[in-house]
């Protein structure tokens, strides 16, 4: 994205380091981060002040998300909006920034992954702690995390992948059985240990 002002051309790059921060600021909320708001520029300059202070009020705040309802040609559903709220977790980019330092841009299930479809995910639950622990986390792929989260993989002893019987059958049967493609430590495999043990009665044995 280019835009020109006074003669002077600002470019914005995003690539890999993009975070979405949907929900968390009102369009009409944004000039407040600029001396010299314009909304006929497409770029404006902020205030890093403003920013960071912006930043800080996202810990954990609950902040108004719009939620837009869906229509489908067959199946008549509600549209309209909601608003709803919803808790941020300050420090995630940083924590997903260190895992990415650490392991690359590798999921832990599948391997190598373009780093934008890579989460940070929490080997422990960060909604009872609100900390992120430098040895608790792994990247996965977005649509592995969210089942990694549900119960629905787990990674047994032996540091292998274990699958929901409801999973066996489906695209993802390839990585029943697999290792891990991370090296990790023994804070790591506790943590991985303890999910496995939570889960195990709904998990195939590999």
């Amino acid at each position: 994205m280019v835009s020109v002002e006074n003669g002077i051309s600002y470019r914005a790059e995003f690539g890999d380091t993009w975070s979405d921060l949907a929900g968390s600021m009102l369009a009409n909320e944004f000039p407040q981060l600029s001396d010299h708001w314009n909304r006929q520029n497409s770029i404006v300059k902020l205030n890093p002040a403003k920013v960071l202070r912006f930043f800080d009020q996202l810990n954990f705040s609950t902040r108004r998300q719009v939620e837009v309802g869906l229509n489908d040609s067959e199946v008549a559903l509600p549209g309209g909006f909601a608003e709803r709220t919803v808790r941020t977790r300050r420090g995630q980019a940083q924590f997903r920034a260190h895992l990415i330092r650490k392991f690359g841009a590798q999921c832990a299930f599948t391997g190598p992954c373009y780093i934008a479809a890579l989460d940070a995910a929490h080997l422990y639950s960060y909604a009872s702690t609100g900390e992120h622990v430098a040895d608790g986390g792994l990247l996965l792929r977005r649509d592995v995390h969210r089942l990694f989260d549900m119960g629905l993989m787990g990674v047994d002893n032996t540091q292998r992948i274990s699958l929901h019987r409801d999973l066996v059958t489906t695209q993802y049967s390839l990585l029943h059985g697999s290792p891990l493609q991370a090296e990790i430590g023994e804070k790591e495999k506790a943590l991985l240990s303890r999910h496995f043990e939570e889960y195990a009665r709904d998990l195939v044995p590999v």
